[in-house]
């Protein structure tokens, strides 16, 4: 089950790195730069799109991972559900620290944010060593994950505000908190659809496509700054007028 829930998670998570591995080189060259206030607007830009583009993919799976094992598996193992929701709820959380990580790596001090860092993650194995050897049931561990990879992700802020002055307080009000905010919204409605209607592929699909369209909606409106609004409506301009000019 363990393994099936990690063979998910990879097929997910690629997208979302392949996202944050594109923006890594403006990172590192505004930093080169001195251009430390673009370096953390970057940081707080990429961490939403990296985050939104991995919920994408987290939210219908999560609702309906047991359809989906169940096409793929026939019969999925015991646990197996669960333990793939949790992994993906977990790697989700970790897709908002992937821009952190470029900007430490950066500034070329990465011997404290490697050792504390490294350090806390390691902690997963002793800790849920621990806590299976109290007979706590096996989903104890993913849930040690998750928690641990909070603690990971507190720890870079401080590193980085010892690295860059990056502010805590300015990514939880710009970050954080729009990101809770996004997905409590966004779950409404596929979240009913999931309890009203019978596991099928229809309900799948529906839930599927309203997932997406809540995800647009709420994280347009709610999850981006003003200036992340414009950016993307520039784009979008960019890329009609040039469709009619082809």
């Amino acid at each position: 089950a363990r393994s099936i829930a990690f063979q998910v998670n990879s097929a997910v998570n690629s997208f979302a790195q392949n996202f944050s591995t594109a923006v890594r080189p403006q990172i590192i060259k505004e930093y080169a730069s001195g251009h430390l206030e673009s370096v953390k607007k970057l940081v707080y830009q990429s961490s939403k799109g990296t985050f939104f583009l991995m919920y994408l993919f987290t939210l219908p799976l999560c609702l309906e991972m047991h359809f989906a094992l169940s096409i793929w598996l026939k019969t999925p193992p015991q646990f197996a559900v669960l333990f793939t929701q949790l992994t993906l709820i977990d790697i989700l959380i970790e897709s908002i620290n992937y821009p952190l990580m470029t900007a430490a790596q950066a500034t070329g001090k990465i011997r404290l944010y490697q050792g504390l860092v490294g350090g806390i993650l390691l902690l997963n194995l002793p800790v849920s060593y621990l806590f299976l050897s109290l007979n706590f049931p096996a989903v104890a561990v993913f849930i040690i994950a998750i928690c641990i990879t909070l603690v990971a992700g507190i720890t870079r802020l401080i590193i980085l505000k010892i690295l860059i002055q990056f502010s805590l307080l300015s990514f939880l009000t710009k970050v954080y908190i729009p990101l809770l905010a996004s997905v409590i919204l966004s779950m409404v409605l596929p979240v009913i659809v999931s309890i009203k209607l019978e596991e099928s592929f229809l309900r799948f699909v529906l839930i599927t496509l309203l997932s997406v369209l809540s995800i647009g909606i709420f994280g347009y409106f709610i999850g981006l700054s003003k200036d992340e609004k414009k950016a993307i409506q520039a784009v979008i301009k960019a890329k009609i007028k040039g469709y009619f000019h082809a």
